[in-house]
């Protein structure tokens, strides 16, 4: 577990500093490994959680945490928007990726996870700094049953 939170943390500080330079969709090519991903580790939770151990949620929680991270830096570096705005813009530029047809609904679903995670880990500043549109939350495509397993 040590090692993959090295190599996270190692994308992940490249990726900050792409995204602290450029805005996301100029970066997102530099994103785009980490969050990709996270999306397949969520996938792959919700197929197969009730067979493992909790090694592979504790990896989709680093990289989760890691990419929530990058949308917290570069909402504090703008200071108009909050990390809700950013994850909805992320998403919104992964969508127009022309890679990514036939995968949009998981991609959906894993910004949806961000979203609940940032939710439940940094209650105050989600309750100021949610999303204004609901393009990305509704709908809701992470059941009640998996939020619960999954801790969101």
């Amino acid at each position: 577990m040590v090692l993959w939170r090295k190599a996270v943390s190692a994308v992940g500080q490249v990726s900050s500093l792409a995204i602290s330079r450029r805005d996301v969709a100029e970066a997102f090519n530099v994103l785009l490994p980490i969050v990709d991903t996270g999306r397949n580790m969520l996938t792959d939770e919700l197929t197969f959680g009730e067979y493992s151990d909790d090694y592979r949620r504790k990896q989709l929680f680093i990289i989760m945490r890691e990419c929530i991270m990058l949308a917290e830096l570069k909402a504090r570096q703008d200071m108009t928007r909050s990390t809700g705005d950013i994850i909805t813009e992320i998403y919104k530029t992964w969508i127009t990726n022309p890679q990514t047809t036939g995968i949009k609904k998981s991609i959906k679903k894993y910004c949806q996870c961000l979203l609940l995670h940032w939710q439940n880990t940094r209650q105050r500043q989600a309750r100021r700094g949610l999303p204004d549109s609901n393009h990305l939350i509704e709908p809701m495509l992470v059941s009640e049953k998996d939020r619960k397993r999954l801790g969101l």
